[in-house]
């Protein structure tokens, strides 16, 4: 995006890379920027800055997205846990706020009275509720019940499944009018007032890790989102694998950081393996369409934030696409190994007859991680995990021969409490062998998984 391009922007789009799905949430924009055209006219020259979509090759990526900050008249962001995990969503944030001259720093996280920050709500606002920056804007005029209670991703996932589009056409039309009112507004917001500094993004600070923060610890069983200070990480943590300059993590290493690997498959995968009939607990997103106390609705994303946050760990996930063969998987593993990195490694025992997961889960049964657990949560009141039993428990003992087994457990689970508490359980345990034993093996560079003893850090 040239400099005269970046001059009448309506919205910037603001969002966690891992929340983008092209049949969900890119539907979504898509729709979005087609409603907002068309009443808003087009004598703007771009209706939607999205980054992918918006910086040209060869340009700096901090830099454009300043001047569209700078140059947009709404600040559009889809809420999910992702986001507000998210260190350059947080910068994005925190620069279209200092737009605001009347605001100090410490206030940025507040939504402006003009409403020119207007949010998606994507996922159950329970799931972030406790990370909202001002819960008077919940609500969207002319949307559904079913939009502020289950959010916009459940509703477009209805009509991709054939369901009527009336009430999901009825949010976009609401978020467009919302989206006009706001750059109609006065005063009009001056791009002149930003530090210059600010165009490079090391020099620009998070707003979600500016004063608005909940410990923790405080946090009751029913209040289950993360909130910790210590949570600053982006959405998606893979290396190398990362896809683009906001899905980055965090550079932070050691054993105050936790990635969660999530092995689990799709709705689509189970219902193939021909093992599993009631497929609620699944969906086509495989990590946050989880639930593994199913019926109880949280995903198993927001309840291992929840462990992370309460035991002061930066959270870290892994989304599977990065790391969807034995290869990616295990270079994954040796690099959080290296780097003293936590790995939780949490396992759905049904989806360890699917294929691809079970010759990955069986890969990593030969290899000796000494940051790494295992965990996969057993539902009892789930009918056909109990009517399966000694099929899955058999299952689990051909894919991890050889691990310890308090290094690949089967944990009972019957409700949020329990599963996050045995999820913190084996953070001690890892920890704990990482701290007595330290580093004790290097990667020999002629084979990639062919470890030998060392001495300390050699």
């Amino acid at each position: 995006m040239s400099e005269s391009d970046s001059n009448s922007i309506v919205f910037f789009f603001s969002y966690a890379h891992a929340d983008m799905h092209p049949d969900l949430l890119g539907k979504v924009l898509g729709h979005l920027k087609e409603e907002v055209r068309s009443i808003c006219g087009s004598s703007r020259k771009i209706v939607c800055f999205r980054d992918v979509e918006n910086i040209n090759p060869g340009e700096q990526w901090d830099t454009t997205i300043f001047r569209a900050l700078c140059n947009s008249a709404v600040f559009v962001f889809v809420a999910t846990p992702a986001y507000f995990d998210s260190d350059v969503c947080g910068k994005e944030w925190f620069i279209f706020t200092k737009r605001f001259p009347e605001r100090s720093t410490t206030e940025c996280t507040e939504v402006p009275e003009s409403s020119r920050i207007l949010p998606i709500v994507w996922e159950e606002p329970e799931h972030f509720s406790d990370r909202w920056p001002s819960k008077k804007h919940y609500g969207l005029p002319n949307a559904p019940d079913d939009y502020a209670r289950h959010g916009l991703r459940s509703m477009r996932q209805k009509v991709n499944s054939g369901a009527s589009d009336e009430d999901y056409r009825n949010v976009i039309r609401s978020l467009a009018n919302a989206i006009k009112k706001a750059a109609r507004s006065r005063p009009h917001l001056s791009p002149s007032s930003l530090d210059p500094k600010y165009a490079n993004f090391d020099n620009v600070p998070s707003a979600f890790d500016l004063g608005h923060r909940i410990n923790a610890a405080s946090l009751q069983e029913s209040a289950h989102t993360v909130v910790s200070h210590e949570v600053r990480s982006s959405a998606v943590s893979t290396d190398s694998f990362a896809k683009s300059p906001q899905a980055t993590v965090s550079d932070k290493s050691g054993p105050t950081v936790v990635r969660f690997y999530y092995v689990v498959g799709t709705d689509e995968e189970i219902r193939t393996c021909n093992r599993r009939q009631e497929l609620a607990a699944y969906g086509p997103d495989r990590e946050r369409d989880w639930k593994p106390l199913n019926p109880d609705l949280l995903p198993a994303t927001v309840l291992a934030q929840n462990a992370a946050s309460s035991e002061k760990l930066t959270y870290d996930p892994v989304w599977f696409e990065n790391v969807a063969d034995v290869d990616k998987f295990l270079v994954h593993l040796d690099s959080s190994e290296r780097k003293n990195i936590v790995a939780v490694l949490l396992v759905d025992i049904w989806s360890l007859h699917v294929s691809l997961l079970e010759s990955i889960m069986k890969a990593y049964d030969t290899e000796s991680y000494l940051n790494c657990i295992v965990i996969a949560p057993w539902n009892p009141n789930d009918g056909e995990t109990e009517l399966h039993g000694d099929g899955l428990r058999e299952k689990w003992r051909d894919v991890f021969r050889r691990q310890d087994p308090k290094r690949a457990r089967i944990v009972e689970v019957i409700n949020r409490k329990q599963f996050v508490n045995k999820i913190k359980s084996g953070l001690c345990h890892v920890r704990k062998r990482m701290y007595e034993r330290g580093p004790v093996c290097r990667i020999v560079k002629a084979s990639r998984y062919r470890r030998v003893p060392t001495i300390g850090n050699t």
